[in-house]
């Protein structure tokens, strides 16, 4: 930063005139001031603010490794508490390839167990919580306190952390990804049925056509014995096991009608052998 150039009072010429030695240990002291106080060069990016920078240009795997080495430290302070909620934004963002549900419900609970949360932070980290199990996250998914993996806390760093205990997650009844789950499920056995109502359907059209066949065929041996029964008798006609036999004479010789030439009652003694017409024989 430099020093603002100091004009001399109109009192101060008269007693210092110009040429003097005095005037010239003043200009040398004003022009060191700019030595005295250099100009200062502004501030490196903190990582946090660098994975900011990194998520607005949609780069997501560096965003992501910057706001985990802001939340892996605990001198990290405010930075790494908000670093560990955009670690849930970016787990959630459709956007990112490797979005997981079930991470961004890790990285919502490890906030809720932070001490010294606001309200506003509270509230902030279970709806991100409850997003993560709509989008399909495990609800019965912890923290493991052995091997957290990320700050416990972001302040006090020198202190022993003290005990406490874990704060109940928000539940979410009927979620999205149980009722999708469910139409799955229920499209899968849809299709099953499906796939098994094609199957007899093919079934049927095979049998089907193997009665279409046989109906086929017993029209075509009608048809035949038809044209047999409608042709003449010939040797062309005529079945092959008869083709060389000859058939008798269908003419039958008129048999002479035989009349009556006796009444009922004579051919009835005829019978009986009291013809009375007749005589008798001789001995």
């Amino acid at each position: 930063m430099k020093c603002r150039l100091i004009r001399m009072p109109a009192r101060y010429r008269r007693v210092f005139p110009a040429g003097s030695s005095a005037v010239a240990v003043f200009l040398f002291l004003l022009a060191g001031c700019s030595f005295l106080e250099p100009a200062r060069e502004p501030a490196a990016p903190s990582v946090f603010d660098s994975g900011l920078a990194l998520m607005a240009g949609g780069d997501f795997a560096g965003a992501e490794l910057a706001f985990r080495r802001a939340a892996s430290r605990c001198e990290s302070g405010a930075d790494g508490r908000r670093a560990l909620l955009f670690l849930s934004f970016l787990a959630l963002d459709p956007r990112n390839p490797t979005a997981q549900p079930d991470s961004a419900a890790l990285m919502a609970a490890r906030f809720l167990n932070l001490p010294g949360n606001t309200r506003q932070e509270t509230l902030e980290a279970e709806a991100l919580y409850i997003t993560a199990l709509d989008y399909g996250a495990d609800p019965e998914l912890r923290v493991n306190p052995e091997n957290p993996g990320f700050a416990v806390r972001f302040g006090d760093c020198d202190q022993p952390f003290p005990p406490r205990d874990v704060r109940p997650l928000p539940t979410l009844d009927n979620p999205t990804s149980g009722l999708l789950k469910s139409l799955d499920e229920e499209r899968g056995t849809l299709a099953q049925e499906n796939q098994g109502l094609r199957y007899t359907v093919r079934q049927l059209r095979r049998a089907s056509d193997s009665l279409q066949a046989g109906v086929d065929s017993l029209e075509a041996e009608l048809a035949r014995i038809r044209q047999i029964i409608r042709l003449p008798d010939t040797s062309v006609t005529r079945p092959p096991d008869t083709a060389g036999a000859r058939r008798p004479d269908t003419a039958v010789a008129k048999r002479p009608e035989i009349g009556l030439t006796r009444s009922p009652d004579a051919m009835l003694s005829r019978i009986l052998g009291t013809d009375t017409a007749r005589p008798p024989r001789s001995p």
